[in-house]
């Protein structure tokens, strides 16, 4: 989606709030977002894909969201070896959140959350939770996804 794309949606986002909430709209936001996070971690694991010790791959992933409808998006999956990882999207009708996706760790039966918050769905940042960590909710970074999996495979 190109900017002027993304700003005609984030506009239009804008102008329905005043009349109520735009669910396609929010959902448009929320899929634009959670698409930039996923290029951002594929383009992070490259240079790992490329020297074989990891790999990603895309599948579909059906959400069904009372308000929203039924939609599919994107799941990502990061195999090392026999130890599969996967990113998959929750939705955008949350408390407290514009959005949540999950990280887990099928092998052990892990998880952790990455939840898109803010003042709006514009201006909102990714956090991550993981539930085991007492720090809480931290800004998301790559090097914190490193560092789950990294804490993960140590498990």
């Amino acid at each position: 989606m190109a900017l002027t794309d993304k700003l005609e949606v984030i506009k239009k986002a804008k102008e329905q709030a005043s009349r109520g909430t735009d669910w396609n709209a929010r959902k448009e936001i929320w899929l634009s977002r959670y698409n930039s996070l996923l290029e951002e971690v594929e383009s992070h694991f490259k240079p790992m894909v490329e020297k074989g010790l990891l790999s990603v791959s895309r599948s579909d992933y059906p959400i069904d969201e009372e308000e929203v409808g039924r939609y599919s998006a994107p799941a990502l999956k990061i195999l090392v070896g026999n130890q599969e990882f996967r990113i998959e999207p929750m939705g955008t009708l949350l408390i407290g959140a514009f959005g949540r996706v999950d990280i887990r760790y099928y092998n052990k039966n892990e998880s952790a959350m990455l939840l898109l918050t803010g003042d709006s769905i514009a201006s909102s940042e990714w956090k991550m939770l993981y539930p085991r960590d007492a720090l809480g909710v931290q800004p998301l970074t790559m090097v914190k996804i490193d560092d789950l999996l990294e804490k993960w495979l140590d498990l």
